[in-house]
């Protein structure tokens, strides 16, 4: 078991990252789920060329330069340009940094074309120019920032010359002659420190990375050779206290260097001949390098120490021309600007190597629901391995060894309350529906035998309707049964499913009454009296639709809320139970996994779609937050006793808390879940 109790192991899902990652059954070192944070924020009218982050009036921001010829500023938190966009260039801004100049936060923005060969330096605070343009005689491509004896400076490259200049902000003059030493264009720059000494590190198209000496201008060493073609992108980082450069080549390499030896400490293949665009940051006290490749829309993770990628690749933009770095919110976040102009903003999430045993299903995960066993929140899944699994919300660990009887794959689960013991019930591919004791694994009864194929949902009454606790399972032999927990008997007649599979119910109460409520496959809803296996006479909205393939119940300020979803594009439906009329719907379909709960007295909505998770608000229809990108496909999810949000992935399990809550010295929560 892999468990992640750090602050750091932010995952932004909700309101600023309301929701984070406890912890997980997968080795943390596998999982890296860096879903977007927000929706891409889109200005440029041509493609971002350019990304630096920094700091502005105490909030992080990223600064780009675009083909439309303009510096923008974004507000990493909301995603919001700041300001209107910066103008003064002439041509495409190719390169951005940003420094403090006499105080004042500055971008330092790079053109090139035939129209504009300058840099320009731009007070973040006003969007004014400062001083006059730094002129070259061709196309800029290049620009990194440092602090040298107390000043400002900037290191510069062109697209042709085989130099890098270095440059004075505070006074616009060359601080140095130029260096020279490369016999191609050198427009791949950076900076460190290297016993105490600042310097330049500088990639050029003729294969060397050269270091340079910023107080004298003298090169440090000889050329570190080993691209076989020339240089895209270099940065720098300290690893382990060492100053590493990382450099990205046209020969499809990514390479790590030691640069007080001059030693290559490795070297990794890139899916992008053009080579990838690099930024470095922490994750997890783990110091990384982030690339994002032109040619595939993927952006990748690798640990510095051993250069190897880290988890899968996640999503990133088309074309993408530009990757920074920032913290927001405590989360490190990946800044990427690609053709098109978007800008887009990803968390870093992944987990710590941990070396642990993993404690997991062998099987795919089908079916989770949450309960309390003994004063601890537990969730309970059911697999393809035919085990019944307990988990502690808290901690991880599996609280009982796990649960054996089937004789097939478990398919549903559901929780409840029988003569005051908390009870899982199961159904599997071996038509049976199974009662469990959670607190000792030890089945209760004889297995539930009528049904005469797979069964492939089940919901169970409350604790609290004052009634005998029933389940209702729906099943491929075209059933609807209703069982008695107490007895294992049967209650009323089962009812036939207008001869079609059961794959969706829900249990509420309604009235004061326990019912059940099923989707139909004409795209509505059904409810049924749970005492007598009747229907409730309840008029339902005349709707011909696909058939509900996925239903799930909470409750809301009026009553019961349902939420059904076929797996064609239709949009969910909201539903008014009590009335069985539609009162809304969702801008979403092809949904593979669903639950409803209500926390804090806000119902919500908790859905999986292929490998994501999304929260909505059922009440506004709005989206609450992010969302969330798992490395498989989401199979089950669901919401804990105390707000936490359970996701099952593959054979995995992770879950994640309601940071917002607020816990008493007791234990208790004030994000309470009903549904």
């Amino acid at each position: 078991m892999s468990v992640l109790p750090s602050s750091d192991d932010v995952v932004p899902f909700a309101d600023t990252a309301a929701w984070r990652l406890r912890w997980t059954s997968r080795f943390t070192e596998k999982l890296m789920s860096c879903p977007p944070v927000g929706s891409p924020s889109t200005g440029h009218s041509s493609g971002a060329y350019a990304a630096a982050t920094t700091m502005l009036n105490g909030r992080p921001v990223a600064v780009t330069g675009g083909g439309d010829n303009t510096v923008r500023i974004w507000d990493l938190t909301t995603g919001q340009q700041i300001g209107q966009p910066i103008t003064g260039h002439t041509d495409s801004v190719w390169a951005v940094a940003t420094t403090v100049l006499d105080g004042r936060p500055v971008a330092v923005s790079g053109s090139g074309g035939s129209r504009d060969n300058t840099v320009r330096i731009w007070d973040l605070t006003t969007g004014q120019q400062v001083g006059q343009p730094l002129t070259h005689d061709d196309s800029l491509r290049a620009v990194t920032t440092a602090v040298v004896n107390g000043r400002p400076i900037a290191l510069t490259g062109t697209f042709n010359e085989p130099i890098v200049r270095v440059w004075d902000l505070g006074t616009g003059e060359q601080r140095l002659e130029p260096l020279t030493g490369h016999t191609e264009s050198a427009w791949s720059l950076a900076t460190a420190v290297i016993d105490g000494r600042p310097v330049a590190v500088t990639g050029s198209h003729d294969g060397t990375v050269r270091i340079w000496d910023l107080t004298t201008g003298q090169q440090v060493g000889q050329p570190l050779t080993g691209h076989t073609k020339g240089m895209k992108t270099l940065v720098t980082a300290v690893v382990r206290g060492r100053p590493t450069a990382v450099t990205s080549g046209y020969d499809a390499t990514v390479r790590i260097w030691d640069l007080t030896t001059g030693q290559q400490l490795s070297e990794s293949p890139t899916h992008d001949p053009d080579g990838a665009r690099l930024a470095t940051a922490m994750v997890n006290d783990l110091p990384v390098v982030v690339s994002a490749e032109f040619d595939e829309p993927v952006v990748r993770v690798r640990d510095l120490v051993t250069g190897k990628q880290i988890g899968e690749s996640f999503t990133g933009q088309t074309r993408t021309y530009a990757v920074a770095t920032a913290v927001v919110n405590g989360q490190p976040v990946a800044v990427t600007g690609a053709e098109g102009g978007t800008v887009r903003v990803s968390a870093l999430t992944i987990g710590k190597p941990t070396g642990e045993p993993m404690t997991r299903h062998t099987g795919q995960v089908n079916a989770v629901a949450a309960t309390v066993v003994d004063g601890h929140p537990v969730a309970v899944t059911g697999s393809a391995d035919e085990t019944v699994r307990v988990w502690d919300l808290s901690t991880g660990e599996q609280v009982i060894a796990p649960v054996t009887g089937h004789t097939g794959p478990v398919t549903a689960v559901a929780t409840t309350t029988v003569h005051s013991r908390p009870v899982a019930v199961t159904g599997s591919t071996d038509h049976t529906v199974r009662l469990w004791d959670l607190a000792t694994g030890k089945q209760l009864g004889a297995p539930c035998t009528a049904h005469t194929n797979t069964i492939r949902t089940i919901a169970a009454t409350a604790t609290d309707t004052g009634t005998r606790p029933v389940a209702v399972s729906g099943s491929d032999d075209r059933t609807i049964r209703v069982w008695d927990l107490a007895t294992g008997a049967q209650v009323g007649v089962p009812r036939k499913s207008d001869e079609r599979w059961i794959h969706a119910l829900a249990t509420v109460s309604l009235r004061g009454q326990p019912i059940a409520v099923t989707g139909t496959w004409n795209g509505a809803i059904r409810l049924r009296y749970l005492t007598t296996n009747r229907d409730t006479g309840a008029r339902l909205a005349a709707r011909i639709g696909k058939p509900v393939k996925k239903l799930a119940v909470t409750t809301g300020a009026e009553g019961p809320i349902a939420i059904t979803s076929c797996t064609t594009w239709e949009k969910a439906k909201v539903w008014d139970v009590t009335t069985g009329q539609p009162i809304g719907e969702l801008p979403i379909s092809y949904v593979n996994a669903l639950a409803a709960a209500t926390v804090g007295g806000r119902p919500i909505a908790v859905i999986g779609r292929y490998s994501s998770v999304e929260v909505w608000d059922l009440t506004s229809f709005q989206q609450i937050g992010p969302t969330m990108t798992f490395p498989d496909e989401v199979t089950a999810v669901t919401a804990g006793p105390t707000g936490d949000i359970i996701v099952c992935f593959a054979q995995d399990i992770a879950v994640l808390t309601n940071a917002a809550r607020v816990i008493g010295p007791d234990g208790t929560s004030n994000g309470n879940v009903t549904g």
